[in-house]
């Protein structure tokens, strides 16, 4: 499950490095915050199985 999570993580970050190169600077210095607390969630949600 960690594995996984490790995974997804790397795709989620490889696909927001992509998105960046489009993005505004403005806008990229507060997506983190958002990208991190639906990290949070879905970490959370993965390990009570």
């Amino acid at each position: 499950m960690f594995l996984l999570g490790l995974l997804l993580l790397g795709i989620l970050l490889s696909w927001l490095e992509a998105r960046t190169t489009l993005l505004s600077w403005t806008r990229c210095l507060a997506s983190p915050w958002i990208i991190l607390q639906i990290l949070l969630n879905f970490m959370i949600t993965v390990f009570r199985f």
